[in-house]
Parts: C-alpha cells; structure tokens; sequence
C-alpha cells in the first residue's frame, strides 16, 4: 500500500481482512494443539510424533498415533513453537474481541 493514494474503503477492507484472517490462524493454531494434546509424550520420553512410519503395526490401532515419523528435534520443534503461539493467544484475545467492532460483527 506504500507509493499510492490509499482510500477509507481499501484501507478498512484490509484492516477487515487481516483480522479475519488473525482469527482465523489462532482457531487453527488452538486446533493444533488440542490435537497435540491427544498424543503427548509417554513418560519413557518418547514423542508419538517421531515414531518412525516403518516401526507400525498395521494390525494394532493405537500404533497410528506414531504415523508421522517426524524425527525427535522435529517433533520438539513443532510441539516448542505451537506451544508458545499458543501462549500468545492469551494475550490476543482482548485485542481480537476489540476488534470485532472494526470487521461489523458487534
């Protein structure tokens, strides 16, 4: 938008659509995270993420959990990053339910 003449109506479109699109990325992320929470790591340290895929037993159906076959520094990272967005969401909300009035929905 820099360089150009920048009109009430472009710019209220886009502050519309970023915050949209804000909302929409913490659903996903608290998605995220709710479905991390269903395969934490065991008490041995051994992350369901990075099971490798070839170690399944196609037979056994609790063994799907280890269907990612991320390796350990992987699966440390997702579960490091998502965990800490997730924190940041505290301090969105406030803002997001502020917002609501920017987008039309209050």
């Amino acid at each position: 938008m820099a360089g150009r003449t920048v009109t009430r109506q472009e710019l209220d479109s886009r502050m519309s659509e970023s915050l949209v699109l804000l909302r929409d990325a913490v659903t996903k992320l608290e998605n995220i995270n709710e479905f991390l929470a269903t395969i934490p790591v065991d008490a041995e340290g051994v992350d369901p993420l990075s099971i490798p895929a070839d170690l399944l037993d196609a037979m056994d159906p609790t063994s799907a959990v280890g269907r990612f076959g991320y390796t350990e520094e992987e699966a440390q990272l997702i579960r490091s990053v998502f965990g800490s967005l997730l924190a940041l969401r505290t301090q969105l909300q406030p803002v997001l339910k502020q917002s609501r009035k920017l987008t039309g929905l209050e």
